[in-house]
């Protein structure tokens, strides 16, 4: 746990710089933005679910090539083409006149995700080795999700006192200046380029190539992918629903809101280095394990009370949680592939896991309103809990991608 900063790079520090910024305004606006969907826009739960539903299809489905554009032509210029459309998504999300237009905006908007996501663990990857490898992903988690314990309630205040609409465009002030620090960085990077980018199907096809044949071998990649489906479901429902259901039904004013959800960004600061650190000593499987088991104890605190000291505990356990989970899935994926390919191999673990929690936020809200609000929390907890078992038992790192692959 010593010398955590000598972990970092100049040039990690300036790409964490545009994380935390970009995730500033994501964490004031995004858990505000189902309600506001709902109250302005006009929608209803079900088409909420909808909307967020059809808007992942994007990223669904491109996030493999993201992954191979980060290796044929940069990790940090490849964050930079994806933030051309993450910003041009933003300014269209804060003039949406309807839920549709919304969708629409929310699906461009995305399309920072595609090259960000794939990008994001590789470019960690490239720069450490694999015995620090958790520790330096836990840290980076860690760093910028400071954020998350200042977005929610600087943006339920701003919402409260000022509107929604009128947080979505201050929350453009870090989102441009996210903006501008990765076009900086991004150009910088194709300049000090040696070689000429070259983009071309048979290099796309190599590339698939090499990283399917690991990922269809069977094994214990199968059980990390169903794995990252049902913590993509998790991270889907605390998203797009829990602050509908603290909202709605625990009737919390729309400060308490960010104050209450502001707890799994503290929690996951506290978390994510010690995350990171004891999956290097203890195994990848046990913090993911126990991840799945803290989401469902949350979940389970949240659909039973009320009261405002138990919400805010529910969503420190749901931080820490989510801390257990992101650190090690990293780690282990960017130990199944060679590093020239880790861009692709993110982008097509992202897109797998994603196939498996798509249908989560439609599905929702269907279950809200025909059933009750609290149907979509018991099935993910349920099916969390099921799969902390096979997280313990099947997501074991041995000596070498061959180990690994047999399972």
């Amino acid at each position: 746990m010593k010398n955590i900063a000598s972990l970092f790079t100049k040039e990690m520090r300036y790409f964490m710089g545009g994380m935390i910024l970009a995730n500033l305004a994501g964490n004031m606006y995004r858990m505000y933005l189902p309600g506001y969907i709902v109250n302005e826009l006009g929608a209803s739960v079900t088409q909420v679910g909808l909307v967020f539903t059809i808007a992942a299809i994007f990223p669904l489905l491109t996030q493999f090539l993201g992954g191979w554009l980060s290796d044929s032509i940069g990790r940090l210029f490849a964050i930079f083409i994806g933030s051309i459309g993450g910003i041009v998504g933003y300014f269209m999300m804060v003039i949406a006149p309807s839920w549709p237009f919304m969708m629409a905006a929310i699906a461009i908007e995305s399309f920072s995700q595609v090259m960000v996501a794939p990008s994001f663990g590789p470019f960690l990857a490239d720069q450490s080795d694999d015995k620090r490898r958790g520790t330096v992903y836990g840290t980076a988690t860690a760093i910028f999700t400071v954020i998350s314990v200042i977005g929610p309630p600087l943006g339920g205040w701003i919402a409260e006192m000022q509107g929604t609409k009128t947080l979505l465009w201050i929350g453009m002030i870090p989102y441009t200046a996210s903006f501008l620090v990765r076009a900086w960085m991004g150009v910088r990077e194709l300049r000090r380029r040696e070689e000429t980018i070259k983009l071309d199907v048979e290099s796309l096809k190599s590339s698939l190539k090499a990283v399917s044949s690991i990922f269809l071998a069977g094994g214990t990649i199968v059980w990390v992918i169903l794995t990252g489906g049902v913590a993509d479901i998790l991270t889907k429902i605390s998203r797009e629903f829990l602050p509908l259901f603290l909202e709605n039904v625990n009737m919390l004013t729309q400060s308490n809101v960010g104050i209450v959800i502001a707890f799994i960004g503290v929690a996951m600061m506290l978390v994510s280095i010690p995350a990171g650190y004891f999956s290097d000593k203890l195994g990848e499987n046990r913090m993911i394990a126990l991840g799945l088991f803290l989401g469902a104890v949350a979940l389970i605190i949240l659909v039973l009370t009320d009261v405002m000291l138990w919400l805010a505990v529910a969503c420190f356990i749901f931080g820490m949680g989510a801390a257990l989970l992101s650190a090690p899935f990293s780690s282990l994926v960017s130990k199944l592939v060679p590093k020239a390919h880790l861009g692709i191999a993110f982008g097509v673990f992202w897109t797998m896991r994603g196939l498996i929690s798509f249908p989560t936020s439609f599905v929702s809200g269907v279950m809200w309103e025909k059933i009750s609000p609290q149907t979509p929390f018991y099935l993910v907890i349920m099916v969390s809990l099921v799969f902390v078992g096979i997280a313990f038992k099947k997501l074991v790192m041995k000596n070498n991608v061959e180990d690994v692959q047999k399972g």
